[in-house]
């Protein structure tokens, strides 16, 4: 009995972390203090390292010039998704968001419909701000 309980916890609990489709292509944009006039491209690249620990790159196109960030965080069960900027690959003239503080912090809510699969949350940082951000899956 123990043993079919453990083998019936080990599968809902690996279906809960594979069941989604978190790896690959995002693409959408990110609201400064959700503000439309400030309005940012971003695109991110998901891999999924197990069932709870993800990381990636995230590139942001800031007036044709371009950002690119390594990504860790994790997900949960109840379909939250934490994500953080660890590191710059390249960043855009060398602004203030070079600095460790201005890295930003993802709180992202996983979400499948009709139209598609969505990550949609907010993002904050120590001192630069925050705002919304909103991800469609690329297929």
């Amino acid at each position: 009995m123990k043993m079919a309980l453990c083998i019936t916890c080990f599968i809902m609990v690996g279906l809960a972390g594979s069941g989604q489709q978190l790896e690959g292509g995002w693409s959408g944009y990110y609201l400064a203090g959700n503000v439309s006039f400030l309005k940012t491209e971003l695109y991110v690249t998901i891999n999924k390292i197990n069932d709870t620990h993800i990381e990636g790159t995230c590139t942001t196109i800031v007036k044709n010039d371009t950002s690119v960030c390594f990504l860790k965080g994790r997900f949960t069960r109840n379909k939250k998704l934490f994500l953080e900027e660890t590191g710059f690959i390249r960043n855009y003239a060398d602004t203030v968001r070079s600095k460790n503080s201005c890295f930003q912090q993802f709180t992202l809510f996983y979400r499948e419909n009709k139209k598609g699969i969505t990550l949609h949350g907010d993002f904050t940082t120590k001192t630069c701000g925050d705002g919304t951000v909103f991800l469609t899956k690329r297929l």
